[in-house]
């Protein structure tokens, strides 16, 4: 995944201002004692200041991170309308088979199969998006199995 504290730039002002800083510790400690503690001071103090360039930069990172959000938003609202769209289109189609008006068997036998046919189509697509409307084509299904069960007797 990278360094923890990972910055993506940071301008060259703020670089040498930190070195600066980087630098006062060094002066502050004991020339006699200190020299192992140094370099583990030095490595401590850099990965300090990269967490400091790293917070510095997060306000960026974050406007980065939210503008992405909304245009993500965005497309999926441009998604949903397309989807809402079709959704309709497919109703439109239940509707039309459901108006047909058939005048003898042969066509109430096709309004049957084309109804069994396109069943498990429109189950499938609006499953998880209108739970009432399933159940009445189901009834409606239902109904027209049973009428086509009693006319043909």
């Amino acid at each position: 995944m990278g360094k923890k504290y990972k910055s993506k730039s940071v301008p060259l002002q703020k670089k040498e201002r930190l070195t600066v800083i980087k630098e006062e510790p060094e002066k502050c400690e004991d020339n006699n004692e200190s020299k192992p503690l140094s370099a583990a001071s030095s490595d401590d103090s850099e990965k300090h200041l990269e967490q400091m360039a790293a917070i510095e930069n997060i306000p960026l990172r974050l406007d980065e991170q939210i503008e992405s959000i909304k245009s993500v938003q965005k497309e999926l609202l441009q998604l949903q309308m397309r989807q809402v769209t079709l959704l309709d289109g497919c109703i439109d189609i239940l509707q039309e088979l459901n108006g047909a008006q058939p005048r003898n068997i042969v066509e109430q036998k096709l309004i049957l199969e084309t109804f069994s046919n396109i069943k498990p189509k429109i189950l499938d697509i609006f499953k998880n998006l209108l739970p009432s409307q399933l159940e009445l084509f189901k009834h409606e299904t239902k109904m027209l199995e049973i009428s086509e069960e009693i006319t043909s007797k």
